[in-house]
């Protein structure tokens, strides 16, 4: 998976997916209620009612906390780590305490669009795959064909 993100530019993705892998690795041990959850299937995320519109957790945090992290999240705070540790445990309580006030004010809660909604991500997601499939037929060895 490793060399996938890196041929598509996804440096963020490359570090933390280290860390990840352990987590996941470690969850029948540390959590296995969660674990049971997973095998079981409940790894979707439903943020609005219907049987047929589950998403990933990663992609339902890319549309809800993410975007107002990438968009707003430390603008005018402090760039201290101690500070930014307080705002970011605090940041479920205050998306929460946002969209029911937009909620309430009748606000259009999707007025910040996430870069995946624009047509020009369209575009480079087809330059990623171009990269990908370059790195794979051009790049990578197969052992197989090997003398």
């Amino acid at each position: 998976m490793l060399p996938y993100l890196v041929a598509a530019g996804h440096y963020k993705y490359v570090s933390c997916l280290p860390h990840y892998l352990e987590a996941m690795r470690s969850l029948p041990t540390l959590t296995p209620n969660i674990h049971r959850e997973f095998k079981d299937g409940k790894f979707t995320v439903h943020q609005t009612e219907g049987r047929f519109n589950g998403v990933w957790t990663d992609m339902a945090l890319e549309k809800t906390y993410n975007r107002d992290a990438k968009t707003k999240l430390f603008t005018g705070i402090s760039q201290q780590p101690a500070a930014m540790e307080k705002y970011l445990r605090a940041l479920p309580v205050l998306t929460g305490v946002s969209e029911q006030t937009k909620a309430m004010a009748h606000l259009d809660i999707d007025d910040t669009k996430h870069h995946e909604d624009s047509n020009s991500q369209g575009t480079k997601e087809a330059e990623s795959v171009r990269k990908i499939t370059d790195v794979i037929n051009n790049q990578m060895i197969n052992v197989k064909n090997r003398s």
